[in-house]
């Protein structure tokens, strides 16, 4: 299991084959836990397969060219098949060349290809504690209170999908 690097940004949710039915409806949410704007240029987002044994085996699912996530914020990053339940929840960054299974390991890395964080679910072989596995069909999984005690087992729960993307003050105002 690679070694974590500190950062405020955490994997904060979790949706495998939404409610549509297809199997690439899906999307991992991230949150940042700090007070200031996060810059994610040159991130990347990876997963590894049940059957993945090191950093060779990880998949690439994004590498972030450009995108920022507000303070105390979401960054929702969808597949092309993901399909949101309103425009309020439509993906801020799109992904195609991989998709998740029930049994992944979904990491982020920092520019410098450290890990940041890591979710392994289901029958995942990498993992902080396994976290429970999301329903394809009806739940995601979700951290508890934007928490990282790397212990994945107790950081999340299975919930009702619940993805948020990144808000202007333009929108808020608009909202409001």
């Amino acid at each position: 299991t690679p070694a974590k690097a500190d950062s405020s940004v955490v994997i904060n949710e979790v949706e495998i084959s939404g409610g549509s039915g297809k199997s690439t409806d899906e999307f991992v949410e991230l949150y940042n836990t700090g007070s200031s704007e996060f810059d994610l240029t040159n991130w990347k987002l990876y997963k590894f397969t049940k059957l993945s044994t090191s950093t060779a085996d990880r998949v690439l699912i994004l590498n972030f060219s450009s995108a920022t996530i507000p303070a105390l914020g979401y960054f929702l990053i969808g597949n092309t098949n993901y399909i949101s339940s309103s425009s309020t929840d439509s993906a801020d960054i799109i992904y195609s060349d991989a998709s998740l299974a029930s049994d992944n390991t979904v990491l982020l890395y920092r520019e410098n290809e450290e890990v940041v964080d890591m979710v392994g679910y289901g029958n995942a072989t990498a993992f902080e504690g396994l976290g429970p596995a999301p329903d394809p069909l009806t739940h995601s999984i979700e951290r508890i209170n934007f928490v990282d005690t790397d212990n994945n087992a107790t950081d999340f729960v299975a919930s009702s999908p619940s993805p948020r993307k990144t808000y202007t003050l333009e929108v808020l105002f608009c909202l409001l």
